[in-house]
């Protein structure tokens, strides 16, 4: 990951999963994902383009796909760019109120978010180089303009529970990481010959 992104705000809520083993929280193995695109103000951002980010949302897919041998899919609906009516200050400075704001502005745009299991929340006006993720949970929160698909697949990750996916061993710049942008850098941990 380009180091300026931070990942952070992996909160745990209530129950503490560290010690369970990511094994046992079972991850569903149809993930329905909005990608909802949310702005506030006079216009929608112009730029990422909306081919870019459906590219990146499909190779996330795919990656899942891959690294998981075909036992985790992932199936994503981007949204168009839908108005909130809220300021920078709680879309990107907040959780529980930035969400609590895009689920209603989704609904009165005529999505469904409560027909998905997990939804990712697209707010790149804020520029803060920062995303965040439940751990586990059901809502990323990504908040910068072309975030690429690393970035994507880890704070998915963290919603789906993986600590090390599938018990695979991923390194990255010298560093063990819970998830690397190409599967080519994870080995399962179980299989030396992988």
């Amino acid at each position: 990951f380009r180091s300026h992104h931070h990942h952070h705000g992996h909160h745990h809520h209530g129950h503490d999963y560290r010690h369970t083993g990511a094994a046992r929280l079972r991850a569903p193995r149809q993930v329905h994902l909005l990608a909802a695109r949310l702005y506030w103000g006079r216009r929608p951002p112009s730029y990422p383009s909306t081919h870019s980010v459906a590219r990146e949302l499909r190779q996330t897919a795919r990656y899942y796909a891959q690294v998981s041998r075909g036992r985790e899919h992932v199936h994503v609906r981007l949204t168009r760019w839908v108005r909130v009516p809220a300021g920078a200050d709680l879309m990107c400075n907040t959780q529980g109120p930035s969400l609590r704001v895009a689920t209603r502005a989704l609904r009165r745009a005529g999505y469904r978010p409560a027909r998905y299991n997990r939804l990712m929340i697209l707010t790149e006006q804020c520029e803060s180089a920062a995303s965040a993720a439940q751990l586990p949970g059901q809502v990323s929160w990504i908040r910068f303009r072309d975030p690429g698909m690393a970035t994507l697949v880890h704070e998915l990750g963290h919603n789906l529970g993986l600590k090390h996916a599938y018990g695979l061993v991923c390194h990255q710049h010298g560093r063990r990481v819970a998830l690397a942008s190409r599967a080519g850098h994870c080995r399962s941990e179980n299989d030396p010959r992988e």
